[in-house]
């Protein structure tokens, strides 16, 4: 599948660290038989011979680009996207490296994209691919789904937005979100990497990813610059993404963003996502006034109570230190929370 003559058509761009090639070499299993043209992937800090093992298993098929240390996300998918621009990408699909295509996405994808190219510029769109476990409520326009451009909300927490998350909690608002029907598409305001995919000329108009996020928020910064500037994103919901391995604080493994925060497992993810989304909706998204403020206060008197119940008190003291750094505009890598390295 060639949507250019030049070059490579699509290239896919992945970041790995650690020891997850069990993962990943699935990954790239499924982005080549969906007619994915190359593979990068970025070794982020590995354990294992990343190069050899994707050269024994795919051949000329993938680029490995190795980083000597672990820079997290952001700094891995700036150089993926670096190197893709350099060595002849028309197309990229951005991927985690636990992002397993299902049939029929990349075809769903170009056929979104091609829809939409009629409407607005390369550089000023990209459509994002559909995971269930994330994104259900964006698909059936659900109100309050974490993927508008709410600027009086404090981590996605909005009073106004009480009454409907009430109400959702009951039976008759189950029931209400399970009959809305999935939209084939939907703009929205923000996107992750996973599953995103544009035209070279985008990163020419929007940049790179700001590496000093390092992990958590980077995607959401960077995809925000795109609608700021009166760019477009559409998900795609007939282009079906899985993820193989559970985030550490996605919301269905706790019931709620509070337990998440103060049950999820490690101090270090727990700071890097709390901080670089503080800074986001602080400096990238712009001030919001008054409503942002009682919205941020009652969300972390709500936080406080459920961390003394949970006793959670400390990490509780640990997201209100990462929220204060975001907001005084500190990233870049904490000396307390230095990234795991191999």
């Amino acid at each position: 599948m060639k949507h250019t003559a030049q070059g490579y058509g699509i290239t896919a761009i992945t970041v790995t660290y650690g020891a997850r090639w069990s993962l990943l070499e699935k990954v790239l299993h499924a982005a080549k038989s969906q007619g994915i043209d190359r593979a990068i992937v970025v070794e982020n800090g590995t354990s294992e011979p990343i190069e050899e093992l994707a050269r024994e298993s795919f051949g000329a098929f993938v680029d490995v680009v190795r980083l000597e240390r672990n820079t997290g996300s952001a700094g891995g998918f700036k150089t993926g996207m670096r190197y893709a621009l350099e060595h002849g990408a028309e197309f990229i699909l951005l991927l985690d490296d636990d992002n397993q295509m299902q049939p029929g996405c990349l075809t769903a994808l170009v056929a979104m994209y091609r829809r939409h190219s009629h409407i607005v510029p390369h550089y000023k769109l990209a459509v994002l691919a559909y995971r269930a476990d994330r994104q259900a409520d964006v698909a059936a326009k659900v109100p309050a789904n974490g993927m508008e451009d709410d600027r009086a909300a404090f981590f996605g927490f909005n009073l106004r937005d009480l009454p409907f998350k009430l109400f959702r909690r009951t039976r008759w608002g189950r029931n209400w979100i399970a009959r809305r029907a999935i939209a084939e598409s939907v703009l929205v305001a923000t996107a992750p990497y996973s599953g995103m995919y544009f035209h070279r000329s985008m990163l020419e108009f929007i940049g790179l990813p700001d590496e000093r996020f390092l992990l958590y928020a980077d995607d959401t910064d960077f995809s925000f610059r795109l609608t700021r500037a009166a760019g477009r994103i559409v998900l795609a919901s007939d282009a079906r993404l899985t993820d193989l391995d559970a985030s550490w604080n996605v919301r269905s493994r706790f019931g709620n963003t509070f337990d998440a925060l103060l049950m999820g497992d490690g101090d270090v993810r727990a700071y890097y996502s709390t901080r670089n989304n503080a800074y986001f909706e602080r400096w990238s998204r712009g001030e919001a006034g008054v409503a942002r403020k009682l919205n941020r206060a009652v969300y972390l008197a709500g936080l406080y109570v459920r961390a003394v119940m949970k006793g959670r008190q400390r990490r509780y003291a640990l997201l209100v230190s990462a929220i204060c750094d975001g907001e005084a505009g500190r990233l870049g890598e904490h000396p307390d929370f230095p990234l795991a390295q191999p």
